[in-house]
């Protein structure tokens, strides 16, 4: 896509605070328990791409 604006959905959903896991809701609604396995899993990716960049794989 071209598209050099932002889609309208996305404003509807930020202008109602609806920020995806950070507010539970958004484009998918999330339970706190999804929440803190989604941010788990996220940490564990983000920790690992770090052990790479720093060569301790």
């Amino acid at each position: 896509s071209n598209r050099d604006d932002v889609a309208p959905v996305v404003l509807e959903k930020t202008s109602a605070s609806k920020f995806g896991i950070k507010s539970g809701e958004g484009m998918f609604s999330y339970t706190p328990e999804q929440i803190k396995a989604l941010q788990g899993e996220r940490a564990r990716k983000l920790v690992a791409v770090r052990r790479i960049l720093e060569g301790r794989e």
